[in-house]
């Protein structure tokens, strides 16, 4: 922004994150259910497999330079958009084990989109947690050349 004297130039940029084909497969997963309202009343305890596999996890962030009035230093994320493919879970062990087999596509579909959401902020969360970092080292490097600067103005 070019202006008259009371008007400063402002600097702005924007960058697109993309990351792709992110696959897991976790195995031998224990896990405890216990779901005491609604219909029916749930406890299971057992030992699951967690698959994510094919184009699995992909998640596309746009970031753009901080303003002076954003908790960020460096950067803020301003939108995380993030897609699950090829989730699946296989039940070892299990107390009911044909009642998740029947009830297994809906609980899918019902896992998919807060799976999402929790991805969603855990990138978002450790994106800032990054930037906190790298305000941290930018702090301590000036501490370093400011160290310099007064041993090199002692010397001379």
């Amino acid at each position: 922004r070019w202006g008259r004297k009371n008007i400063a130039n402002k600097s702005a940029h924007s960058i697109m994150l993309s990351v792709a084909g992110v696959q897991m497969d976790l195995r031998d997963v224990s896990f405890h259910i216990k779901k005491t309202e609604g219909f029916p009343s749930l406890t299971d305890t057992g030992v699951a497999d967690i698959f994510l596999g094919g184009t699995g996890l992909s998640f596309q962030m746009t970031m753009s330079t901080a303003d002076k009035k954003d908790r960020q230093t460096f950067f803020k994320v301003d939108k995380v958009d993030v897609d699950v493919k090829n989730f699946n879970i296989k039940l070892k062990q299990s107390k009911h084990k044909i009642l998740f087999a029947i009830g297994k596509p809906m609980m899918l579909k019902v896992m998919s989109p807060a799976l999402q959401k929790v991805l969603e902020k855990v990138i978002k969360d450790k994106f800032n947690e990054f930037d906190a970092m790298a305000y941290k080292v930018k702090l301590e490097a000036d501490r370093a050349i400011e160290e310099v600067r007064n041993s090199i103005s002692v010397l001379l």
